[in-house]
């Protein structure tokens, strides 16, 4: 049966072909560059519903080993199918999409199902050679791929926060009246109404009781900080998690001593940790004990290159992370947010937080 799925689920195999093609891994910078080192691969482990499947790289060939099954593919062939793979992943592929000139490559690959298998995870555990250490060492890695698009944390209902509308009393004609605003821009002109009324917001906890305890896993008070950057995502121009970490900076909703701030990069720290944990798993709606084994990154590129982030130094991609993270405005309707409410006689306003590459 052949495979059918979008250009995440397809990126996954392109990463797979392009390190067996290439044989080397080229580390990433913080701003996506390649570092000047490749890391020779020897061999790519993977686990498959049919079992483990070991890729062998021999200068003109690599060897695939499925149990007893052993077969060879040429390293030329694998060239031509990551530029066919990465022709399909670029025009994008929303929904479930067949490629079938993947598919004989495919077999020979013994890829049978894009789902991972694994009990950490990852996609696949490469071997090679860290020209650092000058010691050849294994990572288990997760590809993300930039051109089918990076959501750190997907819309979700359990992602909303909840913010009481402080100093305005609301007829119903009026809450109404507000919560008729239609566009693209629903939610913040609603917020700027609202605060044109004389209101403040201040903020109580997230909707989800799960999503607060998995904050607190990164501090304990780091609800509140979300909560101030997802309110100044929408009451202001500020999109990308960098620069609405600067405001913050001046804000300073910790209310901690200027030192901390500035020479120990506190805000900078708590945010980084917070992105990590969503890369390593965080979810809204699902407990996070942040268990296991860190895995590598291998991004893939929008030029089809790919960039290694090794777990075991995680600051470069950490500071990716800073660096690109932007807000989005979900789907309001069906998420639930944006409106305003009364809960127990207390005006509300729930914003959500959806947060993306």
């Amino acid at each position: 049966m052949a495979l059918s799925g979008n250009s995440n689920d397809w990126s996954g195999v392109y990463a797979l072909v392009e390190i067996l093609h290439t044989g080397s891994l080229i580390p990433g910078a913080p701003n996506l560059s390649a570092q000047d080192t490749e890391m020779p691969v020897s061999r790519v482990y993977r686990e498959d519903v049919q079992g483990i499947v070991t890729y062998r790289i021999q200068p003109e060939k690599i060897t695939v080993k499925c149990g007893d099954a052993e077969t060879e593919i040429c390293r030329e062939e694998l060239e031509q199918a990551a530029n066919v793979l990465f022709s399909h992943i670029r025009k994008g592929l929303p929904e479930e999409n067949e490629i079938p000139e993947a598919e004989d490559m495919l077999e020979k690959l013994r890829f049978s199902e894009f789902q991972s298998v694994s009990e950490d995870r990852s996609d696949f555990t490469v071997f090679y050679f860290n020209t650092g250490t000058g010691c050849e060492q294994s990572s288990p890695v997760t590809v993300k791929s930039l051109p089918a698009g990076v959501f750190l944390l997907p819309a979700h209902r359990a992602a909303n926060l909840k913010y009481d509308i402080l100093q305005v009393k609301f007829s119903n004609p009026e809450s109404n009246r507000i919560n008729r605003i239609d566009g693209p821009q629903e939610v913040r002109m609603g917020l700027i109404e609202i605060m044109r009324l004389g209101a403040k917001l201040k903020y109580t906890a997230p909707e989800s009781k799960i999503f607060q305890d998995n904050l607190s896993l990164v501090d304990l008070h780091f609800p509140k900080l979300l909560a101030e950057i997802t309110r100044l995502f929408f009451t202001t121009e500020l999109t990308t998690v960098e620069t609405i970490v600067e405001e913050i900076k001046v804000t300073n909703p910790y209310k901690i001593r200027e030192e901390l701030i500035i020479k120990n990069g506190f805000y900078e720290y708590k945010v980084k940790q917070f992105l990590h944990a969503l890369t390593a798993g965080m979810k809204p709606a699902k407990i996070y004990r942040g268990y296991g084994r860190p895995l590598s990154h291998l991004l893939v590129t929008r030029k089809g290159g790919l960039r290694f982030y090794s777990a075991d130094d995680p600051e470069p991609f950490d500071n990716y992370l800073f660096r690109n993270a932007r807000l989005q405005v979900a789907d309001c309707e069906k998420h639930k947010f944006g409106f305003i409410e009364k809960e127990n006689g207390q005006w509300l306003i729930k914003l959500n937080t959806t947060i993306s590459l």
